[in-house]
């Protein structure tokens, strides 16, 4: 019996796909969209756009699992979770661009971004981002 759930366990596994490979072999510094000093990181990243627009679930960096919540007309496609990390991507279906953002609950804040030539996935420094603000519509005077 032991023996089963061990195998059971090891086939089993986590059967979402990965959205991005990274692609170690090819440089980031000469991207114009890794310049950003907002950037803690910023890498050089495949796409599976089958997986995203089959609405598997997602495995995204740092082990994040997701999984398709809805669509956002007209490419963007939602992906959650229970402990409330949340990505967003639109995709282009003409020439295979994506870009999108990932915010966890602990803090941190991604993006994948088109550059000239590959997708790089960036993560912010999150400290520096400004304090939310919420405003009441009903007693504003602010034209939007």
């Amino acid at each position: 019996m032991f023996s089963y759930l061990i195998l059971l366990v090891m086939f089993c596994g986590n059967d979402a796909a990965e959205l991005l490979t990274f692609n170690n072999s090819l440089r980031t510094l000469n991207e114009d969209c890794c310049m950003s000093t907002g950037l803690l990181s910023c890498e050089n990243v495949g796409v599976d756009s089958f997986a995203l627009t089959n609405r598997e679930d997602l495995t995204m960096p740092g082990g994040v699992t997701v999984s398709f919540s809805n669509n956002i007309d007209p490419n963007g496609y939602f992906y959650t979770n229970k402990a409330g990390d949340e990505v967003l991507i639109t995709y282009n279906h003409e020439n295979g661009h994506m870009f999108g953002s990932m915010k966890t609950s602990s803090g941190k804040s991604y993006a994948i971004e088109r550059c000239k030539r590959t997708h790089v996935w960036q993560e912010f420094n999150a400290e520096n981002f400004l304090d939310d603000e919420s405003v009441n519509l009903a007693d504003s005077t602010h034209t939007f």
